[in-house]
């Protein structure tokens, strides 16, 4: 796929296909976390209630009676 896109002149070289892409990668990543992320930080912080211990994960994972998740 890079070499195919260096090839039809789309990009001048292999090393900018993949900067593309990593800058690509990094603007989602930075949506993700301002959008989704952010929100259900603010919730939680909202809401302490609704967060789950990693001992009650854990142990809702393993079947194990207890909390559950």
């Amino acid at each position: 796929m890079v070499r195919a896109k260096v090839a039809t002149g789309e990009y001048a070289g292999e090393s900018d296909v993949i900067g593309e892409g990593l800058r690509a990668l990094e603007d989602e990543t930075d949506e993700w976390l301002r959008t989704r992320v952010a929100a259900v930080y603010d919730r939680m912080a909202s809401e302490p209630g609704l967060s789950r211990s990693l001992a009650d994960v854990r142990r809702a994972l393993s079947g194990e009676p207890g909390r559950t998740v």
